[in-house]
């Protein structure tokens, strides 16, 4: 308080503390607070609330309301309110009944927590966080916030602001008028929803609100418009929201009510290729130059990118998961307002041009990857050929139905981590419909930034931001036919978030929705970081915490485990199992060390291929029997998960390298005393197969990158989520995998001496063919796993029983480099999982060298080659080798071989 002598306020001083929330109006009737350290200064004073008129006349608070309150108990005393706001549990508790009862009325007032003397002067004063009473007693659950229509057409709009003191609807003809046609005074009802009447005659017009609001930090009422955080479509740019209604039959491709889905029998079938719109279609001249880059390109069925896409679909992939496609900001939805690259062709392969280039228009052109949200409810609009008002509604629509017709189901990147915010720190639009509410303060009511850059924390944990994300995953679920959501930094929401986000999922039907929300799959990033880490360790949705969810989180130690080092550019050399760690050392590593972390990194890869299981048990390297949970990597535990569905196995994404780039990093390169010193093309390419092949063959969710498949390169760039259409090609033609687009820009200067002997190097650019036959590759695996029941399975248990890791029984005898999987299915017992086979045996050699496996357990087997693996996609099979009455592999470098052994036809009567 820093007034011992407890000096009477003036205004000056009372106008400089109330802009200081250091009080948290947590329940109607219960405000938290921490006098000072020397409470002394209390003895003797009242704390009181008061709203309405706030100023100082002669040292008294003079407000309309003042309601005294009286210290109870600390804030942790009462469970709801230690749960629902940590932070806070150790500061002691003000309570009057009274203020419970006065309290829906003063919630849109100016508001402080004032201290008095005896003869009634004010010593202290501060301001209030809102957020806990918003959620106590202006929670709103209907279904009803921004645009509905009633049964004869006309428009109702709904905005949730329980701490405006006004609000205005501006309603504008056209998206270009900069005067309104019409302004509505709102109506304020329950729960603080203010609500407006339109006639039909204004559909798919355009409005704004203005509202107006104490914010404390301003120290009085601030006048703000912005646009509807609910908005169903909007203006070019979003600067206006549009009165479009999603049942508008000119708003649905044809078809669209009765669209059939692909098949999925479970969520233990999912193949996942993530990709962004932009990329897909943005250098593919089969399709006319209008639609590259946009949701349309999509419905190009002959088309290069539609063609490969079928051809996947065909071999068993199932799912595409899509970059953010709902409203961001980063992209001007109109072409002549961009500022596209021009990057000459046939530059030199380290070239600094194209950088230099892009860095001068990098804000101004068509591509970012979207993580800075503006409206979650919808699509985005420089996808759209008609970003102005509605039509970008039936052109994502007509997306998701020119990739289900295709074979495949569609996931929706989302983010509700944080918000887009200009680098003025200027308010967003939630900061204007409700100042101090969506984003997280700390206990001082400064904004925290966790997530990414000054963007501010969303806080998913307060009910009416979890109520946005639950209604943005509905929406996209009901009126997009959305079959997956992917949660950017996940570990920022709570369980409880991603609980009532799958209840409410699961809820829909096909009978009452249009759609099966049991069959829509959730995923995310469970990394251990960051604000809601920092104040809910155990109740956020990091890969431990999800243990039992089914919820899937992407496994970090498979991805390291395979290729080496980390996401971190620092680590790029850092090899794993896949790219050459000690059997192909890139630099004069001490050899015993290298081995024993090669071995080690071969049992974290196992638990990946074991679906990430916390309880499945092994034999590790030293022979110590251990269950995943009990086997770390880097300080977690290898195993997390509680069954594979929760388990995302991965190698590469559109975060950091990419694959190619990765092994372009890990290979040796220039090694004086290796012969040849550099790596070639062919152990290269090999190395990405084997990549792609131990995330296909495991139990879990295989994910994967597009384009890995096309050894796509994105010339070194680690971060290319604003490196423009040239860093970021996919060649669908399969000519070119953008290795030596030039060096790389932005960030990745700092690496640019690493990067340009590689980039000159030709021993690093793949040909053609090894482009197309990496594809045909794929395809093989996507069919072995489609066709392989064995490679789906369900349970803790299942796995447990049928799948074994035979070389494990060598423990450091072991050969590095080789993992031999049996899954069987002729165990007494159980039932039978695959009509097909008995048995499978996937011999996984990553090494230079031939090896040999001699097991009891591979005796007298009836092993064939598995139908969907053939010479054509590894022609190294040629040379793998099976001796049934030794029990005996012979496993070619760097390579994969499948067997079978399948049943007879009197087994599958």
């Amino acid at each position: 308080m820093h007034n011992p002598d407890k000096n009477p306020l003036d205004g000056n001083w009372f106008n400089d503390l109330k802009r200081k929330p250091l009080a948290h109006w947590l329940a109607a009737d219960a405000v938290a607070w921490m006098p000072p350290a020397d409470s002394g200064q209390l003895e003797g004073c009242s704390v009181w609330l008061q709203a309405g008129g706030l100023r100082v006349e002669d040292g008294f608070i003079k407000a309309r309301h003042s309601i005294r309150l009286d210290r109870t108990d600390n804030a942790g005393a009462t469970p709801a309110l230690a749960k629902a706001h940590p932070t806070w549990a150790g500061h002691p508790l003000f309570r009057n009944p009274e203020l419970g009862a006065q309290a829906a009325d003063l919630l849109h007032l100016d508001a402080c927590l004032g201290v008095h003397r005896q003869d009634g002067r004010a010593i202290f004063a501060t301001g209030l966080q809102l957020h806990g009473v918003f959620d106590d007693i202006a929670f709103y659950d209907g279904p009803d916030l921004g645009v509905s229509f009633d049964a004869a057409g006309a428009p109702t709009i709904k905005l949730w602001a329980p701490s405006s003191n006004s609000v205005f609807l501006h309603l504008f003809d056209k998206s270009s008028d900069e005067k309104p046609s019409r302004t509505i005074v709102m109506e304020r009802g329950k729960s603080g929803v203010w609500t407006a009447g339109l006639a039909p005659a204004d559909r798919n017009k355009f409005y704004i609100f203005e509202n107006e609001v104490y914010i404390p930090a301003s120290g009085g009422f601030v006048k703000n418009t912005f646009t509807d955080p609910y908005s169903t479509s909007l203006s070019i740019n979003s600067q206006k929201s549009c009165v479009a209604g999603l049942s508008d039959k000119t708003l649905m491709p044809d078809g669209w009510e009765s669209l059939s889905k692909p098949p999925l029998g479970s969520f233990n079938d999912i193949i996942l290729y993530e990709m962004h719109v932009r990329d897909f279609s943005a250098w593919d001249e089969s399709i006319a130059a209008e639609l590259r880059g946009k949701y349309l390109a999509f419905t190009q069925t002959e088309s290069y990118g539609m063609k490969h896409l079928r051809s996947l679909a065909a071999a068993g992939l199932t799912h595409i998961h899509l970059l953010p496609f709902f409203d961001f900001a980063t992209v001007n939805d109109d072409p002549s307002q961009r500022e596209e690259p021009a990057i000459p062709a046939g530059l030199p392969p380290d070239s600094t041009e194209p950088a230099n280039i892009l860095e001068n228009c990098k804000d101004r052109d068509a591509f970012n990857w979207g993580y800075d949200p503006l409206h979650y409810l919808a699509p985005e609009g420089s996808f759209s050929l008609e970003p102005d008002g509605p039509a970008r509604i039936r052109e994502c629509r007509e997306m998701v139905k020119g990739l289900n017709s295709a074979g495949l189901r569609v996931v929706l990147d989302v983010v509700f981590n944080h918000t887009y915010r200009l680098i003025d720190n200027s308010p967003t639009l939630y900061d204007k419909s409700v100042p101090g509410y969506y984003y997280r303060t700390n206990n001082e009511g400064a904004m925290v930034s966790t997530a990414c850059g000054a963007s501010g924390d969303l806080a998913t944990d307060r009910r009416m931001m979890e109520k946005l994300m639950i209604d943005t995953l509905v929406r996209w679920a009901r009126e997009y036919k959305v079959d997956g959501f992917r949660f950017d930094l996940m570990g920022f929401h709570t369980l409880d978030n991603m609980r009532a986000a799958k209840t409410a999922l699961d809820a829909l039907t096909p009978e009452k929705d249009g759609v099966d929300g049991k069959k829509i799959y959730l995923y995310g990033e469970g990394w251990k970081f960051g604000s809601t880490n920092d104040i809910r360790p155990g109740e956020c949705c990091t890969q431990v915490n999800m243990f039992g969810s089914g919820i899937g989180t992407f496994n970090d130690r498979t991805r390291d485990a395979i290729r080496g080092g980390s996401s971190s550019a620092e680590n790029k050399m850092d090899q794993g199992f896949g790219t050459g760690l000690y059997w192909d050392d890139n630099w004069n590593h001490e050899r015993e060390g290298q081995k024993h972390l090669l071995l080690h990194l071969t049992d974290v890869l196992r638990i990946g291929l074991a679906g990430g299981l916390r309880d499945y048990t092994l034999k590790d390297y030293l022979g110590t029997t251990i269950k995943g949970g009990e086997l770390h990597y880097k300080n977690a535990p290898a195993g997390y998960t509680a069954s594979p569905v929760e388990c995302i196995n991965f190698v590469s994404s559109h975060d950091n390298y990419d694959l190619w780039d990765n092994i372009a990093a890990k290979a040796p390169f220039e090694k004086p005393d290796r012969k040849p010193p550099t790596a070639t093309p062919s152990e290269r390419v090999r190395m990405q197969r084997i990549a792609l092949g131990l995330v296909m063959l495991g139990q879990g969710i295989p994910f994967f990158h597009a384009g890995s498949e096309l050894l796509r390169s994105k010339s070194g760039d680690n971060n290319s989520y604003n490196s423009g259409d040239w860093f970021n090609r996919i060649d669908f033609t399969c000519q070119t995998n953008n290795w030596g687009a030039g060096l790389p820009p932005g960030e990745n200067r700092r690496d640019w001496e690493f990067w340009a002997p590689r980039l000159r190097n030709h021993y690093l650019k793949p040909s053609p063919p090894d482009i197309s036959e990496t594809a045909e590759y794929f395809r093989e695996l996507l069919s072995v796993r489609r066709d392989s029941p064995l490679l789906k399975l369900r349970t803790v248990e299942d796995i447990q029983a049928r799948l074994k890791f035979l070389e494990t029984d060598l423990g450091q005898n072991q050969t590095p480099g080789l993992i031999i999987m049996m899954l069987r299915d002729d165990i007494a017992g159980l039932p039978q999982v695959d009509p097909a086979r008995h048995l499978l045996i996937i011999a996984i050699n990553a090494a230079l060298q031939p090896a040999d496996f001699t097991h009891e357990a591979l005796k007298g087997l009836r092993l064939q080659r598995h139908r969907d693996w053939t010479e054509l996609a590894e022609p190294r099979l040629a040379h793998a080798k099976y001796d049934p009455a030794a029990g005996k592999l012979l496993v070619p470098p760097q390579s994969i071989a499948i067997y079978e052994q399948s049943r007879s036809r009197r087994d599958k009567s």
